[in-house]
């Protein structure tokens, strides 16, 4: 039995619908119930609910739900604009007392789906607006799980502190926890409270005692991503050689910048189900080898993706290990002369065939035959991250005629001296590249008829012939392009067509003309994000056409554009509300910047807490 979503009552379910015989009396869609904020305004304006089927929208416009539902999303809507305007909770709280009383009616599993599209900053506002919110994003493990507690940097947490006292009293079960240059005295009743539902934990750059460290590792039962970078301030002098508990969820574990060899060994017997190994250059990886080797072996049964230095005697340690399947490796570079040499690489290669993602961008690889090698034994490879040392001809891409399932392609250039660093595209093609990377290179042709289905374009750092390669219509499924610090031999330009698909652009420290600016807006009618970053020609007009012919914007950043003046900012004030996120700053005009928010870029969700 389940409620029926209309007017409450107990009903019988099927497959598929909701049979009600209470006063709806009809069949509403569960699979039609995907709740968001503009289709709550749809529901508002009675214009439509176009993701309810027809005998729903039928439901739900004029009837109780529809009502509440519209409530709902207007009651959204003031909240968020008190988020960017400042204003405390306790104004929302005090204020709509009618809207409230229709709102209770709403089923928790209703809120938690609407706050489901937030981000972890509107997640802390809307904690802060009323009790009942705040239990109800406290008690859904979905939504916490965008929350991180960070402590303040450069306190001192001891079982006496302030902090310590908090975090003893805290009712909410945080499940990401960040401590980032804290020294760590003792650990006492207060860690015990926030360890119990705790999945990730960071400690980098804290100065604490194995002892301390293993107290607070010890009840981290639903631990699974660890991450030490810790240097000299982990002193693991006095490691106990027998360890009375384990860490049974743990999957990944990131040990950065750490000279601590006896963790190694902690390590190898608490951590029976690890996935994800990392110990990059600068760990005592590079010291102790055959600790790393040991770590390895025992969990050799589970373990999927490791990143190590390039250490011949580690790897050469590492392939003597039987049952090792590795699905990702991804190598860091180290003392030249302790280097892995390409002949044990292709060894490697060849006694690892599961693998699925490669990272050599951290070393240099010379392109004679042995990427040929590695499309030949990588027959499931789907990422590639290289750095190729090329001779004077072009940088050939032939290679990839093997690699057919590959996705990503990241691809680096070399910056010495004697190295050509011009990309050849040409006799390629790989019709299963989505995602290409290129990095300190010079592309003179097109890429178009190599990577006919390619998705997203980042450019940095490089060369091109003109604007024409980049912004090429003939590719039907592009949908972002990012570009920084890209130049052009011809300023040139061949765009006649539009970019039907074109969603994302970025643009930094590029010297785009003008006139291919105002094109471009005009050629990519359905941009939804856009970013201009110190780009020399944006100017008021490029952001008013940019407002004018940009239906579909959501997300607009105009940063450092010293052409643009005060009328630039009044065209943000004046469409603020029409997007969801959009940014000015332009120091030459007395350190301005304005930002409007209602949804910000969600490159992160963490915070102090």
């Amino acid at each position: 039995m389940v409620s029926c979503e209309i007017c409450s009552r107990s009903v019988c379910s099927t497959e598929k619908k909701v049979k009600c015989s209470g006063p709806c009396a009809k069949v509403f869609h569960l699979l039609c119930a995907d709740l968001n904020k503009t289709y709550g305004r749809a529901l508002a304006a009675e214009v439509g609910l176009y993701w309810f089927c027809a005998e729903c929208r039928g439901i739900l416009v004029g009837q109780k739900g529809g009502t509440l539902l519209a409530d709902l999303f207007k009651r959204v809507d003031t909240i968020e604009k008190a988020i960017c305007r400042g204003d405390s909770g306790e104004d929302l709280i005090n204020g709509e007392t009618a809207e409230v009383s229709a709102l209770e009616l709403l089923p928790v599993e209703i809120w938690v789906k609407v706050f489901q599209n937030l981000s972890g900053y509107q997640l802390r506002q809307i904690r802060q607006t009323c009790r009942s919110w705040n239990q109800i994003v406290g008690s859904s493990t979905s939504l916490m799980n965008k929350l991180m507690l960070r402590l303040p940097k450069g306190i001192i947490l001891d079982q006496d502190s302030e902090e310590a006292e908090l975090l003893l009293s805290c009712k909410n079960r945080y499940l990401h926890v960040v401590l980032d240059q804290i020294r760590i005295v003792r650990v006492n009743r207060w860690w015990l409270s926030v360890a119990e539902n705790l999945e990730s934990l960071s400690i980098t750059k804290s100065p604490i005692t194995i002892a301390s460290l293993l107290a607070m590792l010890k009840p981290l039962h639903n631990l699974k991503s660890l991450t030490l970078s810790c240097g000299p301030f982990v002193d693991a002098r006095n490691c106990p050689t027998k360890l009375n508990f384990k860490l049974p969820a743990l999957e990944t574990l990131v040990l950065e910048e750490v000279d601590q060899s006896d963790l190694l060994d902690v390590f190898a017997h608490v951590c029976p189900r690890l996935k994800v190994l990392k110990l990059p250059t600068g760990s005592c990886a590079e010291t102790h080898p055959q600790k790393v080797a040991k770590l390895v072996a025992a969990v050799k049964g589970t373990l999927q993706e490791v990143e190590l230095p390039i250490l011949q005697r580690l790897w050469l340690m590492l392939g003597s290990i039987d049952e090792l399947h590795f699905k990702a490796m991804s190598f860091s570079a180290c003392n030249e002369q302790l280097a892995m040499k390409q002949s044990h690489l292709m060894n490697l290669v060849q006694k690892f065939p599961t693998i699925e993602m490669l990272n050599l961008s951290s070393t240099i690889i010379s392109l004679d035959a042995t990427f040929e090698a590695i499309g030949k034994h990588l027959t499931n490879l789907k990422r590639l991250q290289i750095s190729p040392r090329g001779s004077s001809d072009p940088l050939s891409t032939t290679f990839l005629h093997q690699m057919l399932d590959l996705t990503h392609l990241d691809i680096t250039g070399c910056n010495r001296y004697y190295s050509s660093n011009e990309l050849s595209f040409t006799n390629c093609r790989n019709n299963s590249l989505k995602f290409l990377s290129l990095k300190n290179l010079q592309i003179s042709k097109p890429y178009s008829g190599a990577f006919p289905y390619i998705t997203h374009l980042n450019l940095s750092d490089c060369k091109v012939d003109s604007w024409s390669v980049i912004f090429d219509p003939t590719l039907p499924s592009l949908r972002h392009i990012t570009l920084d610090s890209v130049s052009v031999e011809k300023f040139e330009d061949y765009l006649a067509d539009y970019m039907e698909n074109l969603q994302h652009l970025s643009i930094r420290k590029c010297e785009l003309r003008k006139s291919l600016l105002v094109a471009l807006v005009s050629l990519c009618p359905k941009l939804t994000e856009i970013s201009l970053s110190n780009v020399g020609d944006v100017d008021d007009e490029v952001v008013q056409t940019v407002f004018k012919k940009l239906n579909n914007l959501r997300k607009i950043a105009i940063k450092d554009c010293y052409k643009t003046t005060k009328l630039s900012m009044k065209h943000f004030e004046r469409h603020r509300s029409e997007v969801e996120f959009s940014h000015f700053s332009n120091c030459n005009i007395r350190n301005q910047s304005v930002e409007y928010t209602s949804r910000p870029y969600e490159t992160y969700s963490d915070y102090s807490d």
